[in-house]
């Protein structure tokens, strides 16, 4: 799920103020200790979210074509029309 959009309107100051903090940092001569300190705790953030993500698109494609041919039997046999939302 995501968010909707009165959610994300809060999303704007904060990626403001955080650019502008790390800016700062920048210009006052913070980079190489950002680039030792937080490079490699943001390396291992990313790289478990980019696992979580694989496996959740791998299971999906997995589980995509049993699921509507499921879906398409249960239409058949309740004789109901399925009216598909755009994807």
């Amino acid at each position: 799920m995501l968010p909707s959009a009165s959610d994300r309107r809060a999303w704007l100051p904060i990626i403001l103020v955080s650019l502008t903090l790390v800016g700062l940092a920048l210009l006052a001569g913070a980079g190489p200790w950002m680039l030792e300190n937080l490079a490699p705790w943001l390396d291992r953030a990313t790289r478990i979210l980019a696992t979580i993500f694989g496996i959740s698109l791998s299971l999906h494609l997995v589980l995509l074509i049993p699921f509507r041919l499921l879906r398409g039997l249960i239409a058949q046999l309740s004789g109901v029309r399925i009216v598909s939302t755009p994807e």
